[in-house]
């Protein structure tokens, strides 16, 4: 099965036209970690959003005794990386290999462009995840001059 094949399989690309889906593929990369690998680290700059391919992943933090505290567990079809990149954030959390697995990594870039062009696609991730909605109607609330569709135009716009 082509790379083509196996993005189409994940939710938030399943009606995304063929052209589309493969000008995606062209900037996917993959990465594969061994079980205990660290995907992403705590204080890191997050510059892809992630696609779990196979394997599971959790996202945990420390409290200040140093305990760690595991806030979700991701398996197969669930993505990450998306709201620190949204907050313009480094990641607060790591997101750490349970088990081995691969994961599909697109550029932050290549993804809010994908956002701005296609509506279908940024209400696919806008209902898939609701913070990243409440983050960006927080900031088009300061651009209330502009209509609702002009104003989510401008704010991936200027994500990208």
């Amino acid at each position: 099965m082509g790379l083509k094949m196996k993005i189409s399989n994940f939710v938030l690309f399943r009606d995304l036209p063929e052209k589309e889906v493969h000008s995606l593929a062209e900037y996917v990369r993959i990465f594969k970690f061994q079980q205990g690998g660290a995907i992403i680290s705590r204080g890191s700059n997050i510059d892809f959003v992630y696609f779990i391919r196979s394997g599971r992943v959790k996202e945990s933090t420390y409290n200040q005794a140093g305990t760690e505290v595991a806030f979700n567990t991701l398996s197969v079809g669930d993505c990450f990386g998306l709201v620190s990149n949204f907050s313009n954030e480094i990641s607060k959390y790591e997101f750490i290999a349970i088990t081995d697995c691969e994961v599909y990594a697109i550029p932050v870039t290549r993804f809010l462009c994908l956002m701005g062009t296609n509506s279908s696609f940024t209400e696919s991730v806008l209902s898939a995840f609701p913070k990243v909605s409440e983050i960006l109607s927080g900031n088009l609330y300061e651009n209330r001059a502009f209509d609702v569709s002009a104003r989510t135009r401008e704010e991936l716009l200027r994500h990208a």
